[in-house]
């Protein structure tokens, strides 16, 4: 769908000619340009970063004569060393935040290195996140059972074959914000659009600077896991010292639901504003100090669901019957009890419960079986052992938003 007759030069931050397009309508061009151009697609790149001026399909590598595009000489060079070459590419950033609906948490900020040369026989596509670790092989595409607590970096260098490409495997990418914002050319706020009964969220926008760093080393998309194994595979090497780029900065303010009556079927559950609520929790700063929250210890243990041990227990000595007594609480990450169990409950009721006669107790006159924590005999600790879940507030927080979260204690006695 052609949004309106608009030139945009690719700095991505003055637009020559335009009628002018909302914020959250460039946040879908933008989307689209990283997408195909990940792909080392640009049939439609110069109609997308123009904004739906009369282009049309492009062959990959050429300019359509008589394209209004604004000449490679308006976007911002970078120089990029590949192996032992170095060159000047084209390249813009793309910075998308995610607010969460109050009940605490921190704004979760993907950044993305679009990268380009004059031939278009290549792109570059550099991701990376507040709280992201290094660059690994799952890091571009980490799909809906991805690490989101402690999420990779991702890097791809894409050619029109895909076995041409290649895809990072180790490494480090850098963009931090290195200027003050400027104002958007697009209209600064406007609510999104979708079905009818679906969130509504507010984007904003904003031109800036980012300071830019890579060291990476490279697979071919197409090499096995073995060959990668054994080393016989060869290796593709980029370097891009500190340098400042221009970019822009989406802001989409996520729409709290009503977890009680929402149609999920509406929801684009692939936004972080409603899936993945552990984005939003990924420094031990976020956490009052007498949780004891490291954030950093915890492993994935399903959907939203993380665990750590913070007390290694002692198994039962062989031939005794298990023993000891379970403790729990359930907490707020600013350190407000939530609950606390009402009594005892000893360790064998535990190992075949409903999950509810755990935590259920302390919410008289409510529908328990909505509050399952549902626990496994691996999940729960030794004698003198203690274990650490973080997981979502709902249902234990009756109207926490969709990305609020709680941390839940369970202590084994001895």
């Amino acid at each position: 769908m052609r949004l309106t007759r608009c030139v945009l030069s690719l700095s991505l931050a003055s637009v020559v000619a335009c009628d002018r397009v909302t914020a959250p309508e460039a946040l879908r061009v933008a989307d689209r340009i990283e997408a195909e151009v990940a792909r080392g697609k640009f049939d439609n790149f110069h109609e997308l970063l123009m904004f739906g001026a009369d282009v049309g399909p492009v062959p990959f590598g050429q300019r359509a004569p008589g394209s209004p595009f604004v000449p490679v000489t308006a976007t911002a060079p970078l120089f990029i060393q590949r192996d032992d070459a170095t060159e000047q590419v084209n390249a813009f950033v793309i910075e998308r935040v995610f607010v969460p609906p109050g009940d605490g948490g921190t704004p979760l900020r993907r950044r993305t290195l679009v990268v380009w040369p004059d031939g278009f026989d290549y792109s570059l596509v550099a991701k990376t996140q507040n709280g992201a670790v290094g660059i690994t092989r799952d890091g571009f595409w980490p799909g809906p059972e991805g690490d989101h607590l402690h999420p990779p970096s991702g890097a791809r260098l894409a050619r029109p074959r895909n076995e041409d490409s290649w895809i990072g495997r180790t490494g480090n990418i850098s963009i931090e914000p290195a200027g003050a914002d400027t104002a958007c050319p697009y209209f600064g706020s406007a609510p999104g659009n979708g079905p009818v009964g679906a969130p509504v969220e507010r984007v904003d926008c904003h031109a800036t600077t980012f300071a830019v760093q890579m060291d990476a080393e490279l697979d071919r998309a197409g090499d096995t896991t073995l060959a990668r194994l054994t080393q016989l595979t060869k290796i593709h090497r980029i370097h891009v010292a500190e340098q400042r780029m221009p970019g822009l900065r989406f802001t989409v303010h996520c729409t709290k639901l009503d977890l009680k009556t929402v149609d999920w079927t509406k929801v684009d559950t692939s936004s972080p504003c409603y899936s993945h609520p552990e984005a939003f929790w990924r420094s031990d700063s976020l956490f009052a100090p007498e949780l004891g929250v490291h954030i950093a210890a915890f492993a994935g243990n399903g959907y939203a669901r993380f665990a750590r041990i913070v007390k290694q227990g002692e198994p039962a000595a062989p031939g005794t019957a298990p023993g000891g007594y379970l403790r729990w609480t359930v907490s707020m990450p600013n350190g407000l009890l939530v609950v606390h169990d009402s009594a005892l409950v000893s360790y064998l009721t535990a190992r075949r419960f409903a999950s509810a006669e755990v935590l259920a107790p302390s919410f008289p006159g409510v529908d328990t079986t909505s509050r399952h924590f549902p626990l496994d005999g691996s999940e729960i600790p030794e004698p003198g052992g203690i274990r650490q879940f973080l997981t979502p507030a709902w249902p234990y927080v009756p109207g926490a938003s969709q990305s609020a979260m709680v941390v839940i204690r369970l202590e084994r006695t001895k």
